[in-house]
C-alpha cells in the first residue's frame, strides 16, 4: 500500500530532517512541495532525495494557493492513502501509521479522526528537535487530514473531503508543534500569511498567527495543558522514546 505524507514547507532547515526520518519510519512515502525556501530546506530535500518540486507564491503564505498545488501533485501520484501534516506536526497511533491506515482500509473505512494537539512555548529556550523541547499546548478539535485517496479528494483547511466518507476516530493524536518556534521565524510567517491576507484570502484562515503576536508568541504555563500529566501521555512517551 502506498501511503503518502506530504506537506509543504518555507524556512524548515531546523525541523524538516526530523519529520521526515519519522515519517518514513512509520511506513510513509514522501512528497514535499517547496515554496521558495531561502534557509537551505530545499536543497537538503534535494539532497537527501526527497521527492519535492518547488512553487511560488510571491512571498504570501497563501494556504489555499499552497493546497491547490499540492492537490494538483496528489491527483498525478494518486496514492492509496494521504497523510496530510507539516514539518512540525507528528501523528502518534498504538501502531505505526502504516498498520494503522492499513487496519482501517480492511475494515473499509476511508479516512481518520484524530485528536489534536497544539503545542506551545511557555518561555523555553529554542530547541530542537522540538517534540524533546515542548510539553505544554492546548487540546484542539478532531481533525480529518489522513484519508484514502480516489478522484473526489479534495483539501480543506484541516479537513480532508471525500464523495465518499466512511470515518474512523482512531486510538491516538496529532501534536503541532509549530507555535513553539522562535519568535522571530512567527513574525515572518504572520509577515507572509498577512500578504496572502491582503490579496484576499479569508482572514479567519491562519487567525491563530495574530492570537500569538498578542503574547509575543509565548504563553502562560499555568494555562496549558501539562503533557506529562494528560490521558494521551503514552502517545507523546512513544514520540520522545523511539525518535
Amino acid at each position: 500500500m502506498n501511503i503518502l505524507y506530504t506537506t509543504f514547507v518555507y524556512n524548515e532547515l531546523p525541523y524538516i530532517e526530523a519529520a521526515i526520518n519519522y515519517y518514513k519510519k512509520e511506513g510513509c512515502d514522501i512528497f514535499i512541495i517547496d515554496n521558495m525556501s531561502n534557509d537551505g530546506t530545499y536543497e537538503w530535500l534535494v539532497k537527501n532525495n526527497i521527492k519535492c518540486v518547488r512553487f511560488d507564491t510571491n512571498e504570501s503564505f497563501d494556504l489555499k494557493i499552497l493546497q491547490a498545488e499540492l492537490q494538483r501533485h496528489i491527483h498525478m501520484i494518486k496514492p492509496d492513502w494521504v497523510v496530510y501534516g507539516g514539518p512540525d506536526l507528528y501523528y502518534l497511533f498504538d501502531k505505526s501509521i502504516k498498520e494503522t491506515i492499513e487496519n482501517a482500509d480492511n475494515l473499509g473505512y476511508t479516512q481518520l479522526t484524530v485528536r489534536c494537539y497544539g503545542a506551545l512555548n511557555t518561555g523555553e529556550k529554542a530547541r530542537t528537535p522540538l517534540y524533546k523541547h515542548y510539553f505544554y499546548g492546548v487540546y484542539y478539535r478532531n481533525l480529518e487530514m489522513i484519508s484514502k485517496y480516489d478522484e473526489s479528494f479534495q483539501m480543506n483547511g484541516d479537513n480532508i473531503i471525500l464523495k465518499d466518507i466512511k470515518k474512523l476516530l482512531v486510538p491516538g493524536i496529532m501534536v503541532n508543534y509549530g507555535a513553539c518556534k522562535p519568535i522571530e521565524e512567527q513574525k515572518e510567517k504572520l509577515k507572509r500569511r498577512q500578504k496572502a491576507w491582503d490579496n484576499g484570502l479569508k482572514a479567519n484562515i491562519g487567525k491563530h498567527f495574530k492570537s500569538g503576536s498578542l503574547v509575543n508568541w509565548t504563553w502562560e504555563k499555568e494555562k496549558c495543558i501539562n503533557f506529562h500529566r494528560c490521558r494521551d501521555l503514552k502517545y507523546f512517551k512513544r514520540l520522545n522514546s523511539e525518535n
